[in-house]
């Protein structure tokens, strides 16, 4: 069993798969014939009425969702909110001034 399994919360940058390089936020945990999933949503290509199911061996943890992101995300739960929050996290986004 992975020691460092990811938490609800838990923002993860996937490291296989065609979504690869992608950034995810992890909604649930369940458990599978062949070991642990995570189910993730990024609000854009997973969005929260059809999350993604991954093995964590597949997700690289890069950050945590603070407590007010994680009640903001619970009391709105839209796609807008995740994909807010999912681009704070991700590193391809970062703005530049021409």
């Amino acid at each position: 069993m992975m020691e460092n399994l990811p938490i609800v919360g838990t923002v993860v940058k996937s490291c296989a798969g065609r979504d690869r390089k992608r950034v995810f936020i992890v909604t649930g945990i369940t458990e599978a014939a062949d070991g642990m999933r995570l189910t993730v949503v990024n609000g854009e290509l997973r969005k929260q009425e059809k999350p993604k199911t991954k093995n964590p061996r597949h997700v690289k943890p890069i950050g945590h969702l603070t407590e007010e992101e994680m009640f903001l995300l619970a009391e709105d739960g839209s796609d807008e909110t995740v994909r807010t929050l999912v681009q704070k996290y991700d590193e391809k986004r970062v703005t530049s001034v021409i």
